[in-house]
């Protein structure tokens, strides 16, 4: 076992690297020392605020970044990465200490690291311990700074000087793991389904398993393992390989649920404990707020930052009436939290639209980099904020979230009746959730026009679509949930109130759009929701980052052109072209047809036929009607009766009109 210590890695490392200039200008070309230069982006830092210098901390010499105005202080290389990769400062240096390794300098004294847990089988007689009434068995161990790092960022504020004087702490500690009972195993075991034998898994220095171990009231205990340096892949059933379930899986559980209780009479005691006032109904109060996460990481990270939190067992498990109803009992707001990739925001917008007091916290407004993902990333993302900046910072986000339900009602005592009122503010992110905008257009006369965007395709609309999308809104929610839900006397109140009028739609939020349906050598087709894009190579369905008008779609204006209905999923690429081009020399090309059936690729063959008339008068020559003319040469490019130049000419004139 080497004796080389994580400070002996970060020496040789800055050694290697001109004392870190190398990676620092693989991360930020534009670095440099004595002139300032821009590592955020330029809406975000106009000014080329960051600097670069060499300094000495604790005996060591390296290159480190302030960002003044940028929440990055005198970073050095290991965190400058750690930042970038969203990754740990300990996971940075080894992951650095591989990548140099790799290129043959002598980092580390040990060999590369692979990532599998030790795996043994044996019979069950000769396993070593005793499984339990569920033919499971497990063994914990304290947690390391490696695991802790691998569930959230190293921050700064730490009590504790590092040797390279960034004062740093694990955000995740054991105490908040302890909070939703996640442990570290060293090792765990299961009898196999046909019994006979024994299965263990065993963490290593560099593969760490954790295990949430909870108890239920019908099945009693049971674990959910979790490999955080397994790979992301999914079984045939759709399973992740990183968790596994032993004991048991009840159904619908919720992480953080059990918890709430306690925390809202922990909330309930120092409100009395600090509130003179003796009107105050200290059993009505609630928590501010709950958060829900997508997944164990999110939630551990919201948890360390004084959040309460819940989340759900898997990724399929969605929210319910029940779920909602559950957590409304310990909280005035409940913030959803998820995923800024496709499929989270899709799904956060469901949720939103369909529990419409639910508020919504989309990290991606507040992500740097716009890859990134989920709360995890965030954290990671400002790590080099103290625990106190990013706490502050994040209750700030959630203070700002906003509910889609753009209406309160409030039932009044005395006359028995409900009184609603409309949130203009609330009534623009209901819209916003819908698709609708404006469309800044400097060729109108008012410099924009009111549209609803789906995906790709937008759609004009003007002030009335957009008011009666309200009340068809609530008609459809009251049709499928009641009209205790959604009232007659809400309606009316839609119906009459000025608050959603033509000055205040006018004030909804504005969009500038790419329609661009071309590239340098691609041409793009819209048909109904599918987009397809043709090269020289062929045409195939495609993603498109753009825009297009649905007046546009392809299936749109063949309705609107000649009445037919068109199924756009009709559409349907040829594998056999219908034509092929070749180039024969300069600005000339020959032209061979294979499809006859093409409507439009007749119409253009006939009107490129120039020399017709001289076709027809050498038929006629050749003692042939003109019957018999129209019906040999129709949509034919060519012809015997026309001289090899005429032909020629009749091709040029088809290639010319196909690449126009």
């Amino acid at each position: 076992m080497s004796d080389q210590t994580f400070r002996d890695i970060e020496i040789k490392l800055l050694e290697a690297t001109n004392h870190g200039l190398d990676i620092i200008h693989d991360l930020y070309p534009q670095a440099r020392v004595g002139k300032n230069f821009r590592i955020r982006d330029y809406n975000d830092d106009k000014n080329e605020s960051a600097s670069m210098k060499l300094l000495e901390v604790k005996g060591v010499t390296a290159y480190r970044i302030t960002d003044f105005g940028g929440t990055v202080h005198s970073e050095n290389c290991f965190g400058l990465y750690a930042l970038d990769k969203n990754i740990s400062y300990t996971e940075a240096v080894l992951e650095l200490a591989n990548i140099y390794q790799a290129k043959g300098m002598q980092i580390m004294d040990f060999e590369k690291v692979i990532y599998k847990p030790e795996y043994r089988e044996c019979s069950p007689e000769d396993f070593e311990h005793e499984l339990n009434d569920k033919n499971i068995h497990f063994i914990t161990k304290d947690f390391t700074t490696f695991e802790l790092g691998l569930l959230g960022p190293e921050i700064k504020g730490s009590e504790i000087e590092s040797e390279f004087g960034n004062k740093r702490a694990h955000l995740i500690t054991p105490e908040v793991c302890k909070e939703v009972n996640l442990f570290s195993l060293q090792e765990y075991s299961f009898l196999s389904q046909d019994k006979t034998k024994v299965v263990t898994f065993r963490s290593t220095d560099k593969f760490p398993i954790l295990a949430f171990i909870n108890e239920d009231k019908e099945i009693g205990q049971w674990v959910k393992i979790y490999k955080p340096r397994g790979g992301k892949k999914f079984s045939e059933d759709g399973k992740d390989y990183r968790f596994h379930h032993l004991g048991g899986r009840p159904s619908d559980f919720i992480f953080g649920l059990s918890r709430l209780e306690k925390l809202l009479d922990a909330y309930r005691s120092k409100l009395e404990r600090e509130n003179e006032d003796p009107s105050l109904e200290i059993e009505n109060v609630k928590l501010p707020r709950i958060s829900i996460a997508t997944g164990g990481s999110d939630g551990l990270n919201l948890l360390a930052l004084g959040e309460p939190v819940v989340w759900f067992n898997s990724e399929t498990q969605k929210i319910s009436k029940w779920t909602l109803n559950e957590l409304k009992k310990f909280a005035e707001e409940i913030i959803n939290i998820p995923d800024s990739d496709e499929t989270g925001k899709r799904e956060g917008r469901d949720l939103a639209l369909t529990f419409m007091e639910i508020r919504t916290l989309w990290l991606d407004n507040y992500f740097r980099n716009k890859n990134k993902k989920d709360f995890k990333d965030f954290c990671f993302e400002n790590q080099s904020m103290t625990k106190k900046q990013l706490t502050k910072r994040v209750g700030e986000m959630m203070d700002a979230t906003m509910p889609a339900k753009f209406w309160t009602s409030v039932y009044n005592e005395k006359t028995k009746r409900f009184t609603h009122n409309f949130s203009p503010m609330f009534s623009f992110y209901f819209l916003r959730l819908n698709g609708f905008c404006r469309i800044l257009d400097k060729a109108r006369k008012d410099g924009y026009y009111f549209a609803k965007v789906v995906g790709n395709v937008v759609e004009e609309v003007d002030v009335t679509d957009i008011k009666n999308f309200f009340k068809d809104f609530l008609i459809e929610k009251q049709r499928k949930e009641g009209v205790r839900e959604i009232s007659y006397s809400l309606m009316d109140a839609l119906i009459t109130t000025n608050r959603i009028s033509e000055s205040t739609i006018d004030r909804l939020h504005s969009r500038e759009l790419d329609f661009t349906d071309f590239e340098q050598d691609a041409q793009y087709w819209f048909i109904g929701k599918r987009i397809f894009k043709t090269t020289k190579f062929g045409t195939q369905q495609s993603k498109f980052n753009r825009y297009v008008l649905k007046s546009q779609l392809l299936d749109q204006l063949i309705e609107e052109n000649i009445g037919t209905d068109i199924d756009p999923y009709r559409f349907k690429i040829e594998e056999k072209p219908f034509f092929k081009i070749t180039e024969i020399g300069h600005n000339l090309y020959d032209i061979e047809i294979f499809e006859h059936n093409c409507d439009f690729l007749n119409f253009l063959i006939q009107t490129s036929r120039v020399h017709w008339q001289t076709e027809k008068k050498n038929y006629a020559e050749a003692g042939m009607s003109e019957e018999v003319f129209y019906e040999k040469s129709k949509f034919k490019i060519t012809s015997s009766y026309l001289t090899e130049e005429q032909n020629d000419l009749q091709k040029q004139h088809l290639v010319n009109k196909i690449y126009a």
